[in-house]
């Protein structure tokens, strides 16, 4: 089946959008202008890259969380907090947050989970399925889903002993300066 749709017509269209800035093809997106928009890239014929690209977006809670059990050597009994459950940061929408599968793959691993986001109640927070920190102290591991700008200069060490930036969005250095290890998604660990 050919849509015979020109993606690059597809992209002027969403970059006519505000702060739509989708500018060159092959991309996988998610759910909506302009954070997250699935939009077709069928070029001169079929390609699989889309949906190989979605496969490995999908694929990335669970790969967190083998990363963070392989540093931490298992993680059952662990305390986890999971760090801004919205879709995007500074933006109150949990429709389709990942952090639920975050929440998923590390509770079925054995961790103790706990949810923070400065813009959900304790009820938004337990919508989601996850139990509202009581503090933000005192984990074993903190993931940073979605970096909120309130979550700037906080004292990450005395957080967790390792802060995985799930969105590559933190500055490392600011997070060893206080303490903790760090990991973002494809870069080394902190030693």
């Amino acid at each position: 089946m050919s849509w015979r749709i020109d993606v690059t017509e597809v992209i002027a269209a969403a970059n006519s959008q505000p702060y739509c800035t989708s500018t060159s093809r092959g991309r996988v997106w998610g759910h909506c202008i302009p954070v997250y928009p699935e939009i077709p890239d069928a070029g001169e014929g079929p390609s699989a890259l889309p949906a190989l690209g979605r496969q490995v977006n999908d694929a990335m809670p669970g790969y967190v969380v083998r990363r963070a059990e392989e540093l931490l050597g298992g993680l059952a009994g662990k305390r986890v907090l999971i760090m801004g459950l919205t879709f995007r940061p500074d933006v109150a929408v949990t429709f389709h947050t990942n952090a639920v599968d975050l929440l998923r793959e590390f509770s079925t691993r054995g961790a103790v989970v706990s949810g923070h986001d400065p813009l959900l109640t304790d009820a938004g927070v337990r919508e989601l399925g996850f139990e509202p920190a009581a503090s933000t102290a005192g984990f074993d591991l903190a993931v940073v889903h979605s970096n909120h700008r309130s979550y700037a200069g906080l004292a990450w060490g005395s957080i967790a002993p390792l802060v995985v930036d799930a969105r590559n969005a933190l500055d490392r250095r600011v997070v060893e300066d206080t303490g903790a290890r760090y990991l973002g998604v494809g870069r080394p660990v902190t030693n």
